[in-house]
């Protein structure tokens, strides 16, 4: 009877485990479809308060209703990590209104769980097995792509609208959370959820996987080496305290192509600058495509073969992969704006 016990909760625990999967993946579809409704309504906010008073006599008028209350921590904590997010909470609401630089940028504390939901999956005992993990990695590189080119698009394409280039106080957290992002599609929590699966098979078989039954000492010796493991995968990614250096670089890239962007449409009118952000923005995703690449998880087929060249030209110096995609999308910048300038010269000489 004691041993039935034992190994219903071993099959509970390990369903638990396997019902990552649909539960996961509900998630991340339900958020990223209650974020994009969520920034619907902000823009519609911003173009509310474009049309009457301008969008921080929108914001004051919104802070000085009476019937607009300050929102709760309960209310924050729903915009930043509930599935079921329609609008964001009233003082998130007259924050980004009342900051234009915040609105041209990326709306970070929301994006993160979309990022840290498909990083999760990794815990389930079954996806891994497939293609030796490019399902799991390819879902979290995916995302870590449209976190580069995002940035880099709202950046170049708003930079002219706002009274001055962006801070480096901004610059430098979008560049923590880029280089974060990248960290992330080069680690792998196999090592944890192996261990997971493990324990919950000793359940009801003593040794679980291995051959001799498990003891307190083993089962510590075991969480010790997957968390020895983990570390040693999120050093050899982000290179350490080189990781810093990455940051660094992000930061300043993204705080000259702020400045660039605002130059480029003073000079050369804002006609000419339209569109400027798709080559930058491009730029970004091929590198960060790239970047992600993963020696062990990413297919071996073309274009995934791309990234292993660029691996293996970055391996002794990782934190490069994680600073290459902005460093990329501003070369591409200056290039262009280059081109542009001497092609309204010679225009200009021609008429």
């Amino acid at each position: 009877m004691h041993s039935l016990a034992w190994r219903e909760v071993s099959v509970v625990a390990g369903a638990a485990l396997v019902l990552l999967i649909p539960s996961l993946a509900n998630l991340i579809i339900r958020r990223q479809a209650a974020l994009i409704t969520a920034l619907i309504e902000i823009r519609a906010d911003t173009v509310a308060g474009i049309w009457t008073n301008g969008l921080a006599g929108f914001a004051r008028s919104l802070a000085q209703d009476p019937s607009v209350k300050s929102s709760s921590l309960a209310e924050i904590r729903h915009s930043i990590l509930s599935p079921d997010l329609t609008h964001l909470s009233n003082s998130e609401r007259i924050g980004l209104l009342s900051d234009t630089t915040r609105l041209a940028t990326p709306k970070l504390r929301y994006f993160a769980l979309s990022l840290a939901l498909p990083f999760l999956l990794h815990l389930n005992p079954y996806t891994p097995l497939l293609a030796g993990g490019a399902f799991d990695h390819m879902l979290v590189s995916a995302v870590v792509v449209v976190a580069h080119v995002a940035t880099i698009a709202m950046i170049v394409s708003a930079a002219p609208s706002l009274c001055e280039p962006l801070s480096w106080r901004t610059t430098a957290k979008l560049g923590v959370f880029l280089c974060l992002a990248s960290v992330l599609s080069q680690i792998n929590l196999y090592q944890i959820g192996y261990l997971l699966t493990h324990l919950a098979t000793a359940i009801a078989s003593p040794s679980g996987f291995g051959p001799d039954p498990l003891t307190a000492e083993g089962v510590v010796g075991d969480i010790a080496i997957a968390f020895s493991g983990l570390q040693e995968n999120l050093v050899d990614a982000s290179g350490g305290f080189l990781f810093l250096l990455a940051v660094a670089c992000s930061a300043a890239s993204l705080r000259a192509q702020s400045v660039l962007a605002r130059q480029q449409t003073s000079e050369l009118g804002s006609r000419s600058s339209m569109g400027t952000w798709a080559a930058p923005s491009i730029a970004a995703g091929v590198v960060a495509f790239a970047s992600t690449h993963d020696e062990w998880r990413s297919p071996e087929a073309w274009p995934f073969s791309l990234g292993a060249d660029w691996f293996a030209v970055t391996r002794s110096v990782p934190w490069v992969r994680l600073c290459a995609p902005e460093l990329a999308s501003m070369a591409v910048l200056v290039l262009q704006i280059v081109v542009l300038r001497i092609f309204v010269n010679r225009r200009g000489h021609a008429q």
